[in-house]
């Protein structure tokens, strides 16, 4: 139980946790620490989607200890049967998508496939129930106090979504 939601909201959450080859090794925290950080922003045994390039998906095995139920691509489409697709480098794209569905979204920091899900929740108005998994990073967008100072090409930014249907 616990996983409901009210009229129009998602009924599970969602995160993307990189692995694999990813340079920023500091945004490559443990699962644990992602639970520590950012599980209090999960509901009681919520439906959590993992969005992750982590072949071995057993280290997801905190977040079921935490009392929810997770689930990756695997569970939907195994890796063997995704050599059958039209074009298998469409599957982080579709990932993207859902993973901007979610009630809330934890990302991770320095990462371009995180930095798309929070442009595209920003499009939907669910920036500020989008967070990171790097506790220093957390809220910025739910609080809005981090604005655009530099290069920043690993995130997205409010002004991408703020004000862009008026005239």
């Amino acid at each position: 139980g616990g996983a409901g939601g009210g009229a129009g909201e998602s009924p599970f959450s969602t995160l993307h946790v990189r692995r694999g080859d990813f340079q920023f090794k500091a945004a490559m925290i443990p699962v644990e620490e992602v639970v520590a950080t950012a599980g209090g922003l999960f509901r009681p045994g919520e439906l959590l989607y993992v969005a992750t390039d982590e072949a071995d998906v057993s280290f997801l095995e905190p977040l079921r200890l935490a009392g929810h139920a997770v689930r990756t691509l695997d569970d939907y489409l195994p890796a063997g049967e995704r050599k059958r697709l039209a074009n298998p480098d469409w599957v982080g794209m579709v990932e993207q998508v859902v993973a901007a569905q979610g009630r809330v979204f934890v990302g991770t920091y320095w990462s371009t496939f995180t930095a798309y899900v929070v442009r595209m929740r920003g499009y939907r108005g669910l920036a500020k129930q989008s967070f990171y998994s790097l506790a220093k990073y957390r809220d910025v967008y739910a609080t809005g106090t981090e604005r655009r100072k530099g290069a920043g090409w690993w995130r997205e930014w409010p002004e991408a979504w703020e004000g862009i249907d008026g005239a």
